[in-house]
C-alpha cells in the first residue's frame, strides 16, 4: 500500500495574547494604532499550547489510522458518531520580527521530546513561513488573528469492517492498513496574519537597515517615529503590505487587498499605509471582520491522535512501533530549505515587478518569477512523490532530480 502523507506537524506555542469572546465579551476597540500599543505593552500570562496541525486536513478525516512516527495517512478502522463543541473565541498576537527558524518552529512546531516530526510538509505551510518572517534581505512586521471555530471528537467508536478483518492479522499489515494511532479531535476555525516587509537588492543593504535603524516597527503610519534615518536607509527598498490566510477569508478582505495598493517605493510608502490603516480599521475595528465571522471559511486548524488501546480496541496495537527509513527526514529537509528559499525569491521579485517602470527592469522580473515557479513546481512534484512512496529510494531519486531542474535566481 502507498503512503499518503497527512502533513501531520506537532506545535508548541508560547507568546504573550489577548483572547476576547465575542459571545460574551463585546467587541474590539477600534483602532489599529491602539491595538499595536495594548499587544505590544500586554502583561497578561503567556499562552502555552501544544496541538497537532496540519495542511488540508479534513472533518471526514476523523476516524482514519495514523503512523506515528512518519505521520502518514492511513485508512479508517475505526468510526463512530462527531461530537461538535465550543463557540467562537478571537486571540491577538504580535509577533513582530520573526526570522524563518523561529516562525517555522511556530507553524510547523516540533514532536514530543524536542524531535522533529518525519514528513513531507505541504506547500500552505511552507509558504506561509515564508510570507511571514524575515530572511536575509527582508525585514518583516506581523500581527496575527487567530479565530476559533468548534471542534469535533469522535465518540461512540467501534470498529469499521476494515478493522474488524484486521484482529488476526500480522502486526506489520495492521500497521501498513491502520497505522498505530487514529484521529479522535479536531479543531476548526482561521489564521489571518497581517504582515509589513521591506525588500532590499542585497544582504548589505539589509544589514545596514537593521543594524543602524532603532525603530523598525513597520506598521506605524507617518509619524515622528519614522525618522530621516529610517528613510535614509530605506530608500532603495521596496515596502509590501500583505495578508495571508488559513481560512478566515471573507469578501472584504478579498476586495480591500485587491482594491488598494500592496506594494510602494518609499517614496510613495504613505500609499501602502493607507492599505494597512483599511486592513486594521477592517480587522480589529467595531464595525468589521468579526462581524463576517460566520460567513468566514473555516478550515481543520489542528487535531489530535488517539492509540486504539486507549480506546479500547487493544487488538489493532502492534507490540512494535512503526519504522520508517531515516532518510526521508533528509530529503524532506532539502526540499523545505529550497522551498522556502524559493518563496523568498518570488515575494522579492514581486515587490520589485510591482514598482518597476522600467520596461527592460520589469521585463527582467518577469522572467526571474518565471524561472521561480518552475522551480517551486519541480520541488512540489519531488513532495508528492516522497509523500507516496513506498520505498525511501524512490523518493531520494525524485528529491535528486529536483534539484538538478532548479534554474538559479538572481534578484
Amino acid at each position: 500500500m502507498k503512503k499518503i502523507s497527512t502533513i501531520l506537524l506537532f506545535r508548541y506555542r508560547a507568546c504573550y495574547a489577548i483572547t476576547l469572546d465575542y459571545v460574551n465579551k463585546g467587541r474590539l476597540k477600534s483602532g489599529w494604532t491602539y491595538l499595536l500599543m495594548t499587544l505590544l505593552i500586554s502583561s497578561s500570562t503567556p499562552v502555552t499550547s501544544a496541538e497537532y496541525i496540519a495542511d488540508n486536513a479534513q472533518l471526514t478525516w476523523l476516524g482514519l489510522g495514523l503512523d506515528s512516527q512518519s505521520g502518514f495517512k492511513k485508512q479508517a478502522c475505526v468510526t463512530g458518531r462527531w461530537k461538535k463543541t465550543g463557540d467562537t473565541s478571537v486571540e491577538l498576537s504580535y509577533l513582530g520580527s520573526r526570522q524563518t527558524k523561529d516562525t517555522m518552529e511556530q507553524v510547523f512546531g516540533k514532536v514530543k521530546g524536542g524531535v522533529n516530526v518525519i514528513i513531507f510538509s505541504g506547500s500552505v505551510s511552507v509558504s506561509m513561513t515564508s510570507r511571514i518572517s524575515e530572511n536575509k534581505t527582508t525585514a518583516a512586521s506581523t500581527v496575527k488573528l487567530m479565530y476559533n471555530g468548534p471542534n469535533y471528537t469522535l465518540e461512540n467508536r467501534h470498529l469499521t469492517p476494515l478493522g474488524q478483518a484486521m484482529l488476526d492479522a500480522a502486526p506489520n499489515i495492521v500497521i501498513n492498513k491502520c497505522g498505530d494511532e487514529f484521529i479522535y479531535h479536531m479543531d476548526t476555525g482561521g489564521e489571518v496574519y497581517v504582515t509589513a516587509k521591506l525588500h532590499f537588492k542585497s544582504k548589505e543593504a539589509y544589514k545596514k537597515f537593521v543594524t543602524k535603524v532603532k525603530v523598525r516597527v513597520l506598521f506605524v503610519k507617518k509619524t515622528k517615529t519614522y525618522t530621516k534615518e529610517w528613510y535614509d536607509y530605506a530608500e532603495d527598498a521596496v515596502y509590501s503590505i500583505n495578508v495571508v490566510t488559513n481560512g478566515g477569508e471573507t469578501p472584504k478582505l478579498t476586495q480591500l487587498l485587491n482594491n488598494n495598493p500592496k506594494y510602494c517605493k518609499i517614496e510613495n510608502i504613505n500609499e501602502c499605509f493607507n492599505t494597512a490603516n483599511l486592513l486594521f480599521d477592517y480587522l480589529f475595528g467595531d464595525n468589521g471582520y468579526h462581524q463576517d465571522l460566520s460567513t468566514a471559511s473555516r478550515k481543520v486548524l489542528s487535531f489530535d491522535t488517539r492509540r486504539y488501546d486507549h480506546s479500547g480496541h487493544f487488538a489493532l496495537n502492534p507490540p512494535n512501533e512503526p519504522y520508517i527509513d531515516p532518510g526521508f527526514k533528509i530529503q524532506e529537509e532539502k526540499i523545505k530549505i529550497k522551498l522556502l528559499e524559493q518563496y523568498d525569491y518570488q515575494q522579492s521579485l514581486q515587490a520589485f515587478y510591482a514598482v518597476e517602470s522600467d520596461r527592460e527592469k520589469k521585463e527582467k522580473y518577469a522572467k526571474a518569477l518565471t524561472k521561480v515557479e518552475h522551480n517551486l513546481a519541480k520541488l512540489h512534484q519531488a513532495t508528492v512523490a516522497c509523500q507516496a512512496a513506498s520505498e525511501f529510494e524512490v523518493c531520494r531519486i525524485a528529491v535528486d532530480q529536483a534539484m538538478l531542474d532548479l534554474y538559479i535566481i538572481q534578484i
